[in-house]
Parts: structure tokens; C-alpha cells; sequence
């Protein structure tokens, strides 16, 4: 079986996204590689409550992108699959989904620190 070596680092950094959410709403610890630029310090923020709110939907929404689109690189398109022409438009996807939680982070940054 042919192993799709980016399709495993996307996997992992799609669960390493969705964990990262996870701890955001549950403790409301920000991963800084994740969810703030290193020029903010996430001890410095004024609503921590309101920015968990915020972004814990669109970094949960990305992993779920991300892993999704690398369980069908790596398992199913591989397979055969006749739709294996989609791969082109998922990793589209992907790249606009990484875009749009871009900006979610810095309209966060601007709005609760």
C-alpha cells in the first residue's frame, strides 16, 4: 500500500488542531502556534471566555477539514476510488479553510486582546 506521506502529517496536524480546541474550551489554554501570532501574549488577553468562544468553532472546524481530507488521501483515494479526480478540489478546500481561520485569528487578536 502506498503511503501518502503528507496525507500523515496533515492527519496529525488536523488532531493536533482539534486538540488544541479541545483545550482552548475546556481549560482555556491558548496554543500560541496555533491560535495567536507570537507577537501576542495570550496571558495579556482581556476576555479569554469570549475568544474560546470564538475560535474554538473554526479551529475545530479546520482539524475536522484537515483530517478528513487526509483520511482520503492516505485510505481511500489510493484504493482506486473513482473519485479520485475530487483530490485536487479537497486540498482547495483545505487551503481556504487554512485562509479563512487565518483571518478568524487575527480578527480575534484585534477583537479580544
Amino acid at each position: 500500500m502506498n503511503i501518502d506521506i503528507m496525507g500523515l502529517v496533515l492527519l496529525l496536524c488536523g488532531v493536533y488542531i482539534i486538540y488544541a480546541a479541545i483545550i482552548l474550551k475546556k481549560d482555556g489554554i491558548v496554543t500560541r502556534s496555533i491560535m495567536a501570532s507570537k507577537a501576542k501574549d495570550p496571558d495579556r488577553m482581556r476576555d479569554r471566555e469570549g475568544f474560546a468562544a470564538f475560535l474554538f468553532p473554526r479551529a475545530l472546524a479546520l482539524g475536522t477539514i484537515c483530517c478528513l481530507e487526509a483520511v482520503w488521501e492516505v485510505f481511500v483515494a489510493p484504493m482506486g476510488s473513482p473519485y479520485t479526480q475530487i483530490s485536487p478540489f479537497l486540498l482547495l478546500v483545505v487551503g481556504a479553510a487554512v485562509v479563512l481561520y487565518i483571518s478568524a485569528v487575527r480578527k480575534a487578536e484585534k477583537t479580544f486582546y
